[in-house]
């Protein structure tokens, strides 16, 4: 905490505050009630700054059970700790286990400006984290907190509402940019790998629904009939003598790049040599077809080097009609499309289907326009990605000055009493 203006003091939280405990869901009639049941998700909501009411799951529960309202809550065990998410209840409500309850002694605190403090402190820094982390009674109660008078205290919370609020709105705006850009990138892709790079260039209907039209001398051809397919497998973990080499060996975890040449595992020649899996050639395009991820998108990867893949990716070999980058791009552009043209119905884990996507008719110019359009859609990918991460480090550095704000005027570096 440091120093603290005169006439403040430093006082612990057991004097300003009383703990109060959840409830496991086997303690409780888990259906459809009137009573609020917060959980840690809940901490996510957008109501009204700190404030929440609602929260996704309503219980059957006496109500002269429930706790009153103005308890600051945050997760008291796991990673949510490090989230540092601090709201306070607008509603009568109880909680679950993994969630700390504060009630505030409101003759002498503004709870607001305690939830300020605790924020101001990191929910990561207060924890205990030799396993995994968690906060105890024993780590919150003998917390010292600057202790202002409660008009001070009233004072502090308005001006950090106001100032917070402003930060919150510059966020989101910025937020919304990053956002705006990542849909002009998706429709820059699209346009250009189905409607070519003239747009006065006579066109012709392609005879595919999501397709519509395309440029008149473009064909259109099965994906099955411009490649060729190769699996991947995974060496057997307890054999010592197939991992830790120097062969990339690709998973979906390494699928976040668009051209790749290094992996966050390897393998061993021998693990080739035995079997095990294939080598997959440079200039490959590789595709996710089973994982959690394909509920949002579809990964797509060209290989930089010769190379090795685990079971829920394929390598797709273009031959010589057909750019592996194009059929990158082509992807990524329509892959609202076919996410639901490849999906697998009724499997247990989200797939692609074989089938689906190897008889997929794709549009086809010339290997010289494919060239053309990549080199294109590469250069406005630069643009609008140096765009994004310009936007995205000043995203950062708000949410920054919101902490360091936050901190200095709790403390009272920051004179905010005029």
């Amino acid at each position: 905490m440091g120093e603290i203006p005169e006439g403040w003091e430093g006082k612990k939280g057991k004097y300003l505050f009383s703990i109060v405990g959840g409830f496991a869901p086997n303690q409780l009639e888990i259906e459809d009630g009137d009573a609020v049941y917060f959980k840690v998700d809940d901490l996510n909501r957008q109501e009204d700054g700190f404030y929440i009411s609602e929260s996704n799951t309503k219980i059957n529960f006496a109500s002269s059970e429930l706790y009153q309202e103005k308890l600051i809550l945050f997760p008291k065990r796991g990673e949510a700790i490090n989230t540092n998410k601090v709201k306070i209840t607008n509603a009568r409500c109880i909680f679950d286990t993994n969630l700390m309850g504060i009630k505030v002694d409101e003759t002498i605190v503004h709870v607001v400006f305690l939830t300020y403090c605790i924020l101001a402190r990191r929910l990561d820094d207060i924890a205990d984290k030799t396993t995994i982390p968690q906060i105890n009674n024993k780590h919150i109660y003998p917390l010292v907190f600057p202790f202002p008078s409660l008009q001070e205290q009233t004072t502090i919370a308005t001006y950090l509402d106001r100032k917070t609020q402003q930060i919150d709105r510059l966020i989101e705006i910025k937020q919304k940019q990053i956002e705006l850009l990542k849909e002009q990138r998706t429709a820059i892709i699209n346009q250009a790998v189905t409607k070519g790079l003239n747009p006065d260039v006579p066109m012709k209907d392609s005879g595919i629904e999501w397709l519509g039209e395309i440029p008149r001398d473009w064909e259109v051809k099965k994906i099955k009939f411009l490649c060729s397919f190769k699996s991947g497998g995974t060496p057997p973990t307890d054999n010592l003598d197939y991992w830790n080499g120097d062969i990339p060996w690709v998973s979906s975890k390494d699928m976040k790049k668009e051209f790749l040449d290094d992996t966050q595992d390897h393998i061993t020649e021998k693990a080739v040599q035995d079997n095990t899996t294939k080598l997959i050639p440079k200039d490959t395009m590789l595709m996710v077809v089973r994982s959690g991820i394909l509920r949002h998108a579809i990964p797509v990867a060209i290989t930089m080097r010769d190379l090795t893949i685990n079971q829920d990716l394929k390598g797709i070999i273009p031959n010589k009609q057909l750019h592996s980058v194009f059929l990158c791009h082509l992807i990524q552009g329509m892959n609202h499309i076919f996410l639901t043209l490849w999906g697998k119905q009724g499997a247990t884990v989200e797939s692609l289907e074989h089938e689906y996507y190897t008889n997929t008719k794709i549009p086809l110019p010339s290997i010289h326009e494919q060239k053309e359009i990549t080199e294109f859609v590469k250069n406005k990918k630069i643009q609008i990605d140096q765009l994004t991460e310009s936007t995205q480090t000043q995203i950062n550095q708000l949410k920054e000055y919101r902490t360091a704000l936050i901190s200095e005027v709790v403390t009272g570096k920051i004179d905010v009493r005029n």
